[in-house]
């Protein structure tokens, strides 16, 4: 079965500013030389929609965040034998 190359977790959603979220690797990417890494990834909400895109921003970033432990979980499901999380492990693994 294919590997995952994703940065360790844990993976965390920290608020940059009302619309925007970071997700940091508190545990780095040895791999990539990163002792910590803040701002893998950035998530921006809809400025001009108030409350509710500040509230789809913290959303999608809390997501994004879990998408590793998600993938541990998918991966094990496909581990035994499931179809549906063999699928969802090479999207995660990018062969899909």
């Amino acid at each position: 079965m294919s590997e995952l190359r994703a940065t360790p977790i844990p993976w965390t959603a920290v608020r940059k500013h009302p619309h925007v979220w970071a997700i940091d690797a508190l545990s780095g990417d040895p791999d990539l030389g990163h002792a910590k890494w803040h701002s893998l990834a950035d998530v921006y909400g809809c400025d001009d929609m108030g409350a509710a895109g500040r509230d789809k921003a913290k959303a999608n970033a809390h997501l994004i965040a879990a998408a590793p432990e998600m993938a541990d979980y998918i991966k094990e499901k496909a581990d035994s034998g499931c179809e549906k999380a063999t699928d969802l492990w090479r999207k995660c693994c990018g062969e899909i």
